[in-house]
């Protein structure tokens, strides 16, 4: 949540106008202007600085904006980087919390380039981290991958940072999890976990990441298991916000174990507590889940409720990722309601985003939906067009752990059609 609070005012660039020098401008030499804009962009860069540092959990959207204000023009010097990496550093986890994913992987991709000319081996690592993290959230993930090896490769040359190589590696294994290399991700973690004490709360995320591997394997007690000790790790570490990204894992996976009541717990938890925190963003995810979970239970008016609360946070943000899931979810909801033209229009949003994000797997998943809509409308022509497609993109899914259950689904809708005239 962007709290405004009062903040120092930043005088607006370009400096035609205005100079922060002693001397009036119009005695200035010309070949003084350049040194007068550096030094001009040095003070008002340790300015933002503090403020960001003194902004406790939330940051005044005035501060935020000055900030990205300086550093369009900070990122072009080199003598401004000491002061620019710590900006950085501190400015970044509160463009996370803000959604605002693509705006801040823009300055990082600058940021990068000027780590190498300044040496800076262990910015470069932790900016990287960064880089794939938000990355593997706009669901780019062979991008996010390579960020993240570059991370954990940079980390293992600084014996001092192996807390920091762990982290990559966790998430390298959350993305290479996420492809469903399920092998490669055990290892990657164990790896990880070699690097860190067995209390260090960062083992927590490794936990978390092996608990969707067993997920995928479908061994529901294990994935509970390991999702519950990330849980209780985080918890004894008072790290409350992660915490609640566990009771959203476990949500799902309670759900697949056919306990709808305590799913629908786990959620009402994690929202809870990322309300109490001011997490807008991870609680409108969030509530995606719970809206899915009522869709499931064939209560439509609930879903709708709780997928409106997730899409004024998702819609503005253009998270794709989550609208992709968010429209799939509202698909099924007005399909429970009959509300047949409003169904095939999510299921479309959502098509074109999963498109978008060149996400085969969500594709196949949106069009069976889809399918599914067209049959109950008796719309027959194009539920049997729609589940041939569906068909032409599951056959280039032969490892996907769920092709055998929409291959089920899409036989079975295809021989309960007619035929076609």
């Amino acid at each position: 949540m962007v709290v405004a609070t009062a903040a120092s005012f930043i005088p607006s660039l370009p400096l035609s106008t205005r100079s922060m020098a002693s001397q009036p401008l119009a005695a200035q030499p010309l070949a003084d202007y350049p040194l007068i804009f550096r030094r001009y962009i040095l003070r008002n860069l340790q300015i933002s600085l503090e403020q960001v540092r003194q902004s406790g959990d939330t940051l005044a959207e005035a501060i935020q904006q000055q900030a990205l204000h300086i550093l369009d023009f900070a990122l072009r010097f080199e003598e401004s980087w000491p002061i620019l990496r710590e900006l950085l550093l501190h400015l970044s986890p509160f463009m996370e919390r803000l959604g605002e994913y693509r705006r801040w992987l823009a300055y990082l991709t600058q940021a990068l380039a000027l780590c190498r000319r300044c040496h800076d081996q262990e910015a470069e690592a932790r900016l990287t981290w960064t880089a794939g993290v938000l990355s593997r959230r706009l669901g780019d993930l062979l991008t996010a991958e390579h960020y993240l090896q570059q991370s954990q490769t940079l980390a293992a040359a600084l014996l001092h940072e192996q807390r920091l190589r762990a982290n990559a590696l966790t998430e390298l294994a959350h993305v290479i999890q996420m492809q469903h290399r399920l092998v490669e991700a055990k290892a990657l973690i164990q790896q990880a976990h070699t690097l860190l004490s067995p209390d260090d709360p960062l083992r927590a995320p490794g936990y978390s990441v092996l608990g969707d591997v067993f997920f995928e394997e479908q061994n529901w007690a294990a994935a509970a298991a390991l999702t519950e000790q990330a849980i209780a790790l985080w918890n004894a570490h008072g790290q409350r916000v992660f915490a609640a990204s566990g009771w959203r894992g476990l949500a799902r996976i309670r759900w697949r174990q056919g306990d709808a009541s305590a799913a629908v717990a786990c959620y009402e938890r994690a929202i809870a507590c990322y309300e109490a925190s001011h997490e807008q963003v991870q609680q409108a995810i969030t509530c995606v889940g719970l809206g899915g979970i009522y869709a499931g239970l064939a209560d439509g008016a609930q879903a709708l409720l709780w997928l409106a609360q997730a899409e004024q946070i998702l819609l503005p943000l253009q998270d794709t990722y989550h609208l992709a899931m968010l429209y799939t979810n509202y698909g099924i909801a007005y399909r429970l309601l009959r509300q047949w033209p409003q169904a095939v229009d999510a299921l479309h949003k959502s098509l074109a985003y999963a498109q978008e994000l060149g996400d085969q797997e969500r594709q196949v998943n949106g069009l069976t939906e889809l399918a599914i809509v067209y049959q109950a409308w008796e719309q027959v022509s194009q539920a049997r067009h729609t589940l041939i497609q569906a068909q032409n993109l599951l056959d280039q899914l032969s490892t996907w752990p769920d092709a055998a259950h929409y291959q089920a689904l899409i036989t079975q809708m295809l021989q309960t059609l007619p035929p076609p005239e």
